[in-house]
């Protein structure tokens, strides 16, 4: 297996702080070594980060997006898989997913992640972006915005999984309730444990793997824009993402959320890079 890792050092509203920091980190701490052992080859491709007026514009976002669509899709085209290191959400999976469609492959998504992020603008208490891209992703809401990125369909909602979640707002919830997206909370993983989960993707297309890394409990994982607690512990995280990456039908990866700011003791850059290792380590075993 070939891969190219993607930095994508970009935060919405969040100029040159927190979590548009992280590619740089993970690089400097040497995750491309670190996953030497499990891959035939990788590049490691970094986008420019922007200046702090353009970080906060919506146009900006857009094109940093197609510029991410494109990336993935040339990577897709040439047989490797793309391990796309973000920032926010919201860029990370847009342009992802983006560039994996234009390569003819609509694929299903499992989504890692507290938070649902399926909320709509009618929706959202808080009306951040950030909030919205999974709900974009099944075709609701903010559907300009997913377009103008380089999505080209909706995903059909049987075929996304949103796992680990347990912070919803009340609309959210009541959406997601009423959605064909399988809803995996971190109490489910626990009790029907990662082969279920696996079992459940057995007829799926090419998967985009999503880790938002505050699915993770933040005793384990502290260093995010988000924590809540009550999260995954990482041997039950591990599991369950090697149960999808097991599936050996991974077509593109993406790791968001991290922040290098809140990072003590490097402790949780240390956890993420074993969780983004246990991940390319279940494709190839």
């Amino acid at each position: 297996m070939h891969l190219v890792i993607v930095g994508v050092p970009y935060a919405l509203n969040q100029p040159g702080l927190r979590v548009s920091k992280a590619p740089a980190a993970w690089q400097a701490a040497g995750l491309s070594e670190r996953l030497a052992p499990y891959v035939a080859g990788s590049v490691w491709v970094s986008l420019p980060p922007l200046s702090e007026a353009e970080a906060t514009t919506q146009e900006q976002l857009v094109a940093l997006g197609r510029q991410l669509s494109d990336t993935v899709r040339t990577v897709c085209a040439a047989g490797a898989i793309p391990l796309v290191l973000g920032g926010d959400c919201l860029l990370t999976a847009l342009g992802t997913v983006a560039g994996v469609q234009q390569t003819g492959t609509s694929p299903g998504i499992v989504w890692f992640d507290a938070h649902g992020d399926f909320n709509t603008p009618e929706t959202s208490p808080s009306g951040l972006l950030v909030g919205m891209p999974l709900a974009m992703l099944a075709g609701r809401g903010e559907l300009a915005l997913m377009k103008e990125i380089g999505v080209k369909q909706a995903i059909p909602e049987w075929h996304i999984v949103l796992a680990g979640t347990r912070d919803l707002d009340e609309a959210e919830a009541s959406a997601l309730e009423n959605s064909d997206v399988a809803l995996w909370s971190a109490r489910d993983l626990g009790i029907a444990g990662a082969d279920e989960l696996g079992r459940a993707m057995a007829d799926w297309p090419p998967i985009y793997l999503h880790l938002d890394l505050d699915v993770i409990d933040p005793a384990f994982m502290p260093a995010v824009s988000y924590p809540s607690p009550g999260g995954l512990t990482l041997d039950t995280v591990s599991a369950g993402i090697q149960a999808v990456a097991a599936s050996g039908r991974i077509c593109a990866l993406g790791v968001a959320s991290f922040c290098p700011e809140h990072d003590e003791n490097h402790r949780g850059l240390a956890t993420s890079i074993e969780v983004i290792v246990s991940a390319l380590r279940a494709s190839v075993d």
